[in-house]
């Protein structure tokens, strides 16, 4: 295909037998379909295993929403989010192309029935959006708990320190006792050694 000097290969339509066309579309949306299910293949593979799940075959897995055991090859909730943004960018890729043929080719209503039907982009986000916010929320939990280990620590530092002055003031005052009773005893004794040599 031959582009003008300044415009983009993306610009270029052509009139062919009645469709509006643009044959760079008609190449590069196929091919960024097949990009982003063989990234997905090469990802979770292809053809799964019998507890796998596949982002193209299970988009989306409803039973997600109701609670964080994924289940098959998905372990944690970032292993999820990246299953769902993979899912997501694959299902959109699909419905440009679906998109792209249903206005080309109005007469080829079957592509206009997939990307009204099949394209559950939504659905996705949803799942995502439930994914992200436990993701938030146990961040959430997670540091409350940090803060509160934090307080524990910086109560039991302060208990430690009160217990350590407390300490200090009784030996002081142990000392203070000490030297006020030897203090004493010495008087005493020079008043008995007065009474008795004097």
């Amino acid at each position: 295909m031959a582009t003008q000097k300044y415009s983009n290969p993306i610009d270029v339509w052509i009139r062919d037998g009645g469709y509006h066309r643009n044959l760079f579309l008609e190449e590069h949306l196929p091919k960024e379909v097949q990009r982003l299910t063989d990234e997905a293949n090469r990802k979770y593979g292809y053809p799964p295993y019998v507890s796998t799940l596949h982002p193209v075959l299970t988009p989306t897995p409803s039973w997600w929403i109701r609670g964080s055991d994924y289940g098959g090859n998905i372990i944690s909730h970032q292993k999820a989010i990246d299953y769902l943004e993979l899912a997501l960018k694959v299902m959109q890729a699909k419905k440009r192309n679906w998109d792209y043929l249903c206005s080309s080719y109005p007469r080829d209503t079957v592509f206009c029935q997939h990307s009204a039907h099949n394209a559950n982009t939504g659905a996705i986000l949803q799942i995502l959006l439930v994914v992200q916010k436990r993701v938030r929320d146990e961040k959430i939990e997670e540091e409350k708990i940090q803060a509160d280990i934090m307080k524990t620590q910086l109560f039991e530092k302060k208990k430690q320190e009160l217990i350590e002055k407390k300490k200090q003031e009784l030996t002081e005052k142990e000392d203070k006792e000490k030297a006020w009773i030897a203090k004493r005893n010495k008087t005493l004794l020079l008043i008995g050694s007065l009474f008795l040599f004097g």
